[in-house]
């Protein structure tokens, strides 16, 4: 999970720690956005879209895919 300003954890190092994960049996990288008030470290503007995307991610990892 990144947000697409963020500073601290920027979207291309992100993605380069996902693929660096070459043994992960699931990943998938979600990145926040401005319109979705979430677009910095932490998505501390908008922490319940996070929270539900992390927890929907957890039951079914293959549902946030594509």
């Amino acid at each position: 999970m990144c947000g697409e300003h963020g500073a601290f954890q920027p979207p291309a190092l992100a993605r380069a720690q996902a693929r660096a994960l070459t043994a992960a049996r699931s990943l998938t990288v979600r990145t926040f956005t401005a319109a979705e008030y979430a677009n910095q470290h932490c998505q501390m503007g908008n922490l319940d879209l996070a929270c539900r995307a992390l927890t929907t991610w957890l039951r079914d990892p293959a549902g946030l895919e594509g």
